[in-house]
């Protein structure tokens, strides 16, 4: 997240709103994504670029109260309405963070290290995901979710239509 530029739609009230109602979009992909990657109870797991907290959410209760989230992101208002949302939803098993990947502030390594929708806003995602796996015990999980835009192949011929 330190090789980020500014996010373009900023961190106001509306948008912190739209990344939420997002999420709730994303929910059911998100938690099969969680149950793929064998997120278990009990589980210590890194949430990079955790925004509002929608994913910590989720991997708290995967986790269970003898698991950990450490959410990490990089803008204090957004971090703070992750805690919040903890709080008010009885998580006492994520800790909310003003940090980056690079410069994690709790102790190593984590049994997982997932990202969603981070990936698009780094300058080098490449090292992004690096920096996450040096995060994971050996044989951990390392799990980013992005969008893919699908663009045919443009040189494909197509049969032409009569």
């Amino acid at each position: 997240m330190s090789q980020t530029t500014d996010y373009v739609l900023g961190h106001s009230d509306f948008e912190i709103e739209r990344l939420q109602i997002q999420s709730a979009a994303l929910a059911r992909i998100t938690r099969r994504l969680i149950a793929e990657c064998n997120i278990q109870s009990g589980m210590r797991v890194l949430d990079i670029g955790c925004g509002a907290g929608d994913v910590s959410l989720l991997l708290a209760e995967a986790v269970g109260p003898t698991g950990r989230v450490v959410a990490l992101y990089r803008e204090g208002r957004a971090v703070e309405t992750a805690r919040s949302r903890a709080e008010a939803a009885g998580h006492r098993n994520i800790e909310a963070l003003v940090a980056t990947d690079d410069n994690i502030p709790v102790a190593r390594p984590f049994d997982a290290a997932l990202g969603r929708n981070v990936l698009p806003h780094q300058r080098d995602p490449v090292a992004m995901i690096r920096r996450a796996a040096s995060a994971v015990r050996s044989g951990g999980i390392v799990a980013f979710h992005e969008f893919a835009a699908y663009q045919p192949n443009r040189f494909q011929a197509f049969p032409s239509v009569a």
